[in-house]
């Protein structure tokens, strides 16, 4: 296959002596009314998509009805608490044999290691609870030697879009397939989190005010006392610094470290020339970490126990809450391609393998890029499946359309991608939601619907009655039967994925993959009838599933560039 190098639309941030960012190149086509007309094979898969007026909502709520949804009640966390569902789990008869096709030794060990970097040291991509691992508020990691900056990124000279170019490229580069920007919602924001994990129940999540605190004479905020240690500490050698550091943490409680802080064992092994340019990570530890640093120092202030800046960055209150700060008024949505052979294989442990592979990669890339967006010195929140409901958030952000499964629809990728998120304050553009038949088209296929082994998929139009207490009402959509689709799991002993296998926008390039883009793009209930027959008639979204993985050589990380 060969890609075509990306073409600028504009000199991006040439005041910065930058290199252009390049992105796939976006062309306008035409308008219909206030919408515009695009084009994109990079981004939109060859689909002509439209983009919604300021004034078409995306989504139609009924705000007399909607409330924002308590996560206590999404399935994956109603299987901890609500006892009468449990026990309807655990009556459920699976329907496989260890060692047929897809449930191998191969196939489970793929699927376990699949999800590893999803579910590290508490990082827990797919659950709905708490931040941590490599989804933490504030991860403490090393920092490479090099040069370090002070302060926020000063991008006076750039535009929102130039900005938000930026922040593409990087998440992009750092292992997205797409990446949107919105309006940070907060009506998609949950309303609690249900921490399993943490054994702490069901806790709020909450917005809160930027406030300016004065503190009493004679003490200092964390943040100045920190300054104050590294400055002293700049003036020794690393040896020294070293010595001293390492002292400090064999004297510190570990649960007064932060998560993530290094193991003092990991500290004895580094060389003593990388100190000086970490300072940074040691003297922003904790109020208990840095008094022992400035006693050690000869140090006699007092450090607060309130920091003035605390209340402008995310955080957990004493009580559990998560608190959001005001100021975070965007959010950056992520797909991430799932692999085309692993999913036709669903529903089976290997097609399974998949989907973990996306929850591992979603830790990766929303992790990194939180860390990309605070080195720039602004506030990030990376998530998973937690903190909000995704798929409202993509719509909003331009990557897609809901479909009858309940799921994001990309004109791409289809229903085939796994979504992340990261909540910022840094500034920036935002992307306008798209629309490109998607709608039309599963009210005529209803394909997803037909093969649901457990019939938990709508034949009826959208509405906003809730199906179960896992659906939120006042909300214009398809709703799935979670309690019905989650019993599919457990017989499959693993996720099912059907629905996205099936669906005719899940399609490798080809002929039909072309027949697709044209008919839907018609929205013409008569010809979407005539491409859901070409689809059954082509042996696309059969029952059975197939078992070409391990004989293919294709893989969504390798591309066949040629320049």
């Amino acid at each position: 296959m060969s890609v075509k190098p990306n073409l600028n639309r504009r000199d991006f941030l040439k005041l910065g002596g930058l290199a252009a960012v390049a992105l796939p190149t976006i062309t306008k086509v035409g308008t219909v009314g206030e919408e515009l007309l695009l084009e994109s094979p990079e981004a939109y898969g060859g689909f002509v998509v439209r983009t919604l007026a300021d004034d078409d909502p995306a989504i139609k709520v009924d705000e007399d009805i909607y409330e924002r949804f308590d996560s206590t009640n999404v399935i994956f966390s109603r299987i901890m608490w609500d006892e009468e569902y449990i026990e309807k789990v655990n009556s459920t008869e699976k329907v496989f044999n260890v060692g047929d096709s897809g449930y191998t030794h191969i196939d489970a060990a793929l699927s376990d290691a699949a999800v590893f970097c999803g579910t590290y040291d508490g990082t827990n991509s797919p659950m709905t609870g708490s931040h941590a691992g490599l989804l933490g508020l504030n991860p403490s990691a090393m920092s490479k030697p090099g040069i370090s900056f002070d302060g926020r990124w000063d991008h006076s000279r750039f535009s929102p879009e130039e900005v938000a170019a930026v922040v593409k490229k990087a998440a992009l580069f750092l292992g997205a397939s797409l990446v949107g920007i919105a309006p940070m919602n907060e009506r998609w924001i949950y309303s609690h989190y249900y921490d399993a994990i943490g054994g702490g129940g069901q806790v709020p999540i909450e917005f809160t005010e930027v406030e300016e605190v004065e503190l009493p004479e004679g003490q200092l905020s964390p943040q100045d006392a920190g300054e104050l240690i590294k400055t002293e500490m700049e003036k020794m050698d690393g040896d020294q610094i070293k010595a001293m550091i390492i002292d400090v943490l064999e004297n510190t409680d570990p649960a007064q470290m932060p998560a993530g802080a290094p193991p003092v064992g990991m500290v004895k092994m580094l060389p003593a020339s990388q100190f000086k340019e970490n300072l940074s990570m040691f003297t922003s530890m904790p109020t208990p970490v840095l008094s022992i640093f400035a006693d050690k120092l000869g140090f006699d202030f007092e450090i607060a126990n309130v920091d003035p800046g605390e209340s402008a960055r995310p955080r957990y209150l004493e009580d559990g809450t998560l608190a959001i700060p005001e100021t975070m008024k965007t959010v950056i949505v992520l797909a991430f391609e799932m692999d085309y052979d692993s999913i036709e294989a669903a529903p089976t442990v290997l097609g399974d393998a998949g989907t973990m592979d996306g929850y591992s990669k979603m830790a990766i890339t929303a992790g990194s890029l939180a860390q990309f967006i605070r080195g720039l010195g602004y506030n990030a929140i990376p998530c998973g499946n937690n903190t909000g409901i995704s798929v409202p958030q993509a719509i909003e952000a331009g990557l897609g359309e809901g479909g009858r499964n309940g799921i994001l629809i990309t004109p791409k990728y289809g229903p085939r991608v796994r979504l992340a998120k990261v909540i910022t304050d840094l500034p920036m553009a935002y992307d306008k939601p798209i629309r490109f038949g998607v709608e039309e088209f599963c009210e005529v296929c209803k394909k997803c619907a037909t093969h649901c082994p457990t019939q938990a998929i709508s034949y009826g139009p959208k509405t906003m009655e809730p199906t179960t207490i896992s659906t939120n009402p006042g909300v214009l959509k398809w709703s799935v039967n979670a309690e019905d689709c989650y019993l599919g799991w457990t017989a499959n002993a693993s996720g099912c994925g059907m629905c996205i296998r099936v669906c005719p926008f899940n399609k490798p390039e080809g002929w039909l993959h072309e027949a697709t883009r044209i008919m839907i793009g018609a929205q013409s209930g008569a010809l979407d009838q005539i491409l859901v027959k070409l689809d059954d008639a082509s042996g696309y979204g059969t029952k059975d599933p197939k078992f070409k993985f391990w004989e293919s050589d294709n893989f969504i990380h390798i591309k066949d560039i040629s320049l």
